[in-house]
């Protein structure tokens, strides 16, 4: 059902009223044609203009996917055609989906201290987990880092048998709050490190943030499965199913923070990629930077981990034809990771410059490498290419732990090798 390609024919018989509901019944995924840069800039301001939700932005070679109810999509077909662009249907009914990937309820998380997590839990049963984790493994402790805005603990996994001088690495994932694969993959990272047969964590000191967004989770969890920001409220309605709740974590950072906006003075608080109205408006965000800040040295590796698209992706994103000094080191890293996740499943990632695909102001990654002076910075799309977009199901959340893991553990034995320190930068 959601792999046919079908004509742009929008109909609004025989579909539910989408606005301000949980429901998705009848809401569509339409992707797009294959896009040149000129086009996919194009779309690109077209659709944050709308308040459309894009699951993909627009993004050289593989087009966009854009999800929208039946009240809007014939302001979608306008749209597309103003800038002469061609799409499909490509997920016939999100609610479908959503209905098929939602966990179980449960009263109490499943008694286990492993890090492999193979379904869809709350973010309480998470801690639950990695708590878990740490009571039965030297060297390892639970970390909290502060407040999200609702008071929830915004707690990490500490791996410092390496001792105070060893490279840190930092991991963060869940920053969006409805790309819900990221979390138990950063959990799957801990159980393997924690398991692998060689020195590694006695070279380097690993910190990893499961969930960075988690009041965001839980709502989507709860109220809307296709939430995306933080839930710091703002005034205003949306003219979209979205409300203006909220700012986009992975937009609130400060290089060229805002860079994404209509303009310079005007920023819709209702898009999905909301920046906010400064960098660090977000207490999720201010933790994470006044953690790292606090670090004895800069990390050697930084690692956001988001869904989807099956990408892995180095600086920067915010300009085109920026990149970090030590480019060519990021290119040979980031291409190692895919060629070594390969191995594993057969599942194909792209190594490629964030900024060559699509344009993303104000993203942590661009700080971590260009502020706070990291030595390498990544950020990984993980599964799928589009089938179920943000609504995998759980069944691939151990084969995307496994080849994600693989990746990364190839990418810091490549530096280690290399006696690579946490002093380099950029």
């Amino acid at each position: 059902m959601h792999l046919a390609v079908l004509p742009l024919v929008l109909s609004l018989l025989g579909t539910a009223w989408c606005s301000y509901s949980s429901s998705y019944a009848g809401c569509r995924v339409f992707r797009t044609q294959a896009l040149n840069k000129t086009a996919a800039r194009l779309l690109d301001s077209a659709l944050n203009s709308s308040g459309l939700d894009m699951w993909r932005p627009p993004t050289v070679l593989f087009g966009a996917d854009i999800m929208t109810c039946p009240e809007r999509q014939q302001e979608l077909k306008t749209i597309l055609e103003s800038v002469g662009v061609t799409a499909s249907v490509w997920i016939d009914n999100v609610e479908d989906l959503i209905e098929e990937s939602m966990p179980a309820e449960r009263d109490s998380e499943p008694e286990s201290t492993s890090g492999i997590i193979t379904e869809y839990l709350s973010y309480d049963h998470i801690l639950t987990r990695i708590e878990r984790v740490a009571e039965t493994h030297d060297g390892v402790d639970i970390i909290s880092i502060g407040k999200s805005y609702e008071g929830r603990d915004m707690k990490i996994i500490a791996i410092t048998r390496a001792g105070p001088s060893a490279p840190i690495v930092w991991v963060q994932a869940g920053m969006h709050a409805r790309e819900w694969v990221a979390p138990p993959v950063a959990t799957f990272l801990v159980d393997r490190l924690l398991g692998h047969e060689t020195d590694l964590l006695e070279r380097v000191n690993v910190y990893v943030l499961p969930v960075a967004n988690p009041d965001g989770y839980e709502y989507s969890r709860e109220e809307d499965r296709m939430w995306r920001k933080t839930r710091s409220p703002k005034p205003g309605k949306s003219a979209s199913r979205w409300t203006c709740d909220g700012v986009d974590g992975n937009r609130n950072w400060p290089v060229n923070h805002r860079g994404d906006c209509p303009t310079p003075t005007y920023c819709d608080k209702c898009a999905e990629t909301y920046p906010g109205e400064e960098p660090f408006s977000e207490p999720e965000v201010e933790n994470i930077r006044d953690f790292l800040l606090s670090l004895p040295q800069l990390p050697l590796l930084t690692e956001s981990i988001h869904s989807y698209s099956q990408l892995w992706l180095y600086p920067y994103g915010y300009a085109d034809n920026t990149y970090p000094d030590n480019l060519e080191e990021h290119q040979e890293l980031a291409q190692l990771a895919v060629d070594a996740l390969f191995e594993v499943h057969g599942t194909e990632y792209i190594a490629e410059n964030e900024a060559e695909l699509y344009i993303a102001s104000g993203t942590a990654m661009d700080w971590f490498c260009r502020d706070l002076g990291a030595t390498f910075c990544f950020t990984t799309e993980l599964r799928d290419k589009g089938d179920y977009g943000f609504l995998l199901p759980p069944e691939q959340i151990v084969p995307s732990g496994e080849e994600f893991t693989v990746g990364m553990v190839a990418m810091l034995e490549w530096m280690l090798d290399r006696n690579y320190t946490s002093m380099v930068g950029c």
